[in-house]
């Protein structure tokens, strides 16, 4: 896929006074916007959180943070620098993630999203432009430096864009709550968690009027950082691949079996 965000950045020069002959459409939206609003979309279900801040970006554990204005785009893995706008690339705060290591509760998955957005003026809002939830062989990106994303098998694909706001206007404190099916997971090629998310500007191109309106400028991200989380359990990391014993090693252990054989025979004489 063309990354959204550079579709949208293109789209906003158009809100601005330039025309540009594509054409693209965004899907629908819905609001969250008050604590416990919620949206289920598929086998995911966002909740809208107004969590009491415990401490900083320490005490949340993310394994994605994103950073970028007025739409930021990324995924998580180890990669020691950033292919789209991940923020502190190779550490802490974006990682790779194992399926096994993620806690299952009644049969779901728990992510939570902390968005660091500015108090008042409507620029604590922001769009959930996409949501992708994919398995992967590596932890990393099957088309890593293309300029697109793709993992080894999408999961999970946010079918609606979800308006949202930063409750608490900073870092530290969970803004939403998002409930995934565990049992998308059964069967899927590939050990590795990847969270694919694009957040930002609510854009949509009306092809009959050659133009493109944006609902609220409230809606895009502001520069501050967002960050997501998972609910961690004590799961058992895949076991390593089983490597073939050449032919000269069952030669080897079948020897030493002999001579123990052997040893055995002496004494018992």
């Amino acid at each position: 896929m063309t990354t959204l965000k550079a579709k949208t950045a293109f789209a906003v020069s158009v809100a601005a006074g330039m025309a540009f002959a594509a054409s693209s459409a965004s899907a629908a939206t819905h609001n969250l916007f008050l604590a416990g609003d919620s949206y289920t979309d598929g086998d995911a279900t966002f909740t809208a959180i107004d969590f009491d801040p415990t401490g900083g970006t320490g005490v949340i554990d993310p394994f994605l943070a994103l950073q970028s204005s007025p739409i930021e785009e990324g995924y998580n893995s180890d990669l020691p620098s950033p292919e789209f706008d991940e923020t502190r690339s190779g550490s802490a705060f974006v990682r790779s993630l194992l399926v096994s290591e993620l806690l299952e509760e009644d049969g779901y998955y728990t992510l939570f999203a902390d968005w660091n957005e500015p108090n008042g003026g409507g620029a604590d809002t922001l769009t959930i432009l996409e949501f992708e939830i994919w398995t992967d062989l590596d932890g990393e990106n099957d088309s890593f430096g293309t300029g697109e994303f793709s993992a080894t098998q999408l999961i999970y694909s946010l079918g609606q864009q979800l308006n949202t706001i930063d409750f608490g206007g900073g870092s530290g404190q969970q803004d939403m709550e998002i409930k995934i099916d565990a049992s998308l997971f059964d069967g899927a090629e590939g050990d590795y968690f990847m969270l694919y998310a694009v957040l930002g500007w609510n854009c949509e191109y009306l092809r009959f009027r050659r133009e493109t309106v944006c609902e609220d400028v409230g809606y895009e991200t502001s520069g501050g950082f967002e960050e997501f989380s998972a609910v961690i359990g004590e799961g058992t990391p895949p076991p390593p691949p089983q490597v073939p014993l050449p032919a000269a090693g069952w030669l080897l252990l079948g020897g030493l079996g002999g001579l123990a054989a052997l040893r055995r025979k002496k004494k018992s004489s």
